[in-house]
């Protein structure tokens, strides 16, 4: 038997402030805007017959990626924010950013892109929003089942973008590197591309997900919807390199799931390095029609 409890809080930007996820948009400029708000949410569970010892927290932000100093920090904050004897540990928490590319550019290891201010974004705006989302799903922790379940097999919804193609030996070159060729006097394939070149394109039988997992935490006499969590693998780059926030498509499937439901959900990306929406960089109607698909 569990408790569950969860909160979310809004952590958007300010205009100005550079975004990440693409390179060739200009970080003095940043974002021009907001087309839908940016969200910490939090998932909070622990055993109902020992509450000082057993306890998960899942963190989710519509946020690009984040390093593990700011997570860190992140834990820590929650951590300090409970009263009395605390048996939550950082090793107890999960943090899970959804990778939207139209968000603040707060991961460090991204250069080029400008980045986040330490004291007008990271503290005034994340880590306040993390408390407050953690506080709240604290406060109405509640007796819970767990139920767990799947989707159908999906349809052009997400593809895998490493595509192999064959270099053409008569391409021109103007490259050092060791070449070989089938023809004489033509030296433009290099040694190691002999077998072909790949490209980001699409690859339909390359890997990625046939279909969403789903976890839903109801209270436990009523069987009303606590919270809904979705896990699927796939880049949040259907909206493209545009200048107003937006969390993708992750932000509008769980707008569309918390109005069908009547009830808070949840966006856990997977395994997404290598897959990209069958509707890539398709605008901010693009996020929406994904969230039809899926």
């Amino acid at each position: 038997m569990l408790l569950c409890g969860n909160g979310k809080a809004i952590i958007t930007s300010e205009k100005g402030t550079p975004m990440g996820g693409y390179w060739g948009r200009d970080p003095e400029i940043g974002t021009t805007g907001v087309n839908d708000d940016l969200f910490a949410r939090v998932v909070l569970l622990n055993k109902l017959s020992d509450q000082n010892r057993c306890w998960c927290c899942i963190i989710s932000l519509d946020l690009i990626g984040l390093d593990s100093k700011t997570c860190t920090l992140l834990k820590q904050d929650i951590i300090s924010s409970m009263n009395g004897p605390v048996s939550l540990t950082t090793n107890n928490v999960m943090i899970l950013c959804t990778h939207t590319h139209t968000g603040p550019q707060t991961h460090t290891s991204f250069i080029g892109m400008g980045h986040v201010d330490q004291d007008t974004y990271v503290a005034n705006v994340l880590r306040r929003g993390v408390i407050n989302a953690f506080q709240q799903a604290l406060r109405n922790m509640s007796p819970a089942s767990m139920y767990h379940g799947k989707t159908k097999p999906l349809q052009n919804v997400s593809i895998n973008r490493r595509q192999r193609v064959k270099k053409q030996v008569d391409e021109p070159t103007t490259s050092t590197e060791p070449t070989t060729s089938t023809k004489p006097g033509q030296t433009n394939v290099k040694w190691f591309e002999k077998a072909g070149q790949t490209k980001l394109g699409q690859n339909a039988s390359g890997a990625k997900y046939d279909s969403a997992e789903v976890i839903q935490f109801c209270q436990e006499h009523t069987r009303t919807i606590i919270v809904t969590l979705v896990c699927y693998g796939c880049h949040p780059t259907t909206v493209g390199p545009e200048l107003k926030q937006s969390a993708d498509f992750c932000g509008a499937l769980i707008s569309s799931l918390e109005e069908t439901t009547k009830s808070p959900a949840m966006f856990l990306n997977g395994c997404c390095g290598d897959v990209n929406p069958f509707f890539h960089r398709s605008g901010y109607e693009g996020a929406v029609r994904f969230d039809l698909f899926i």
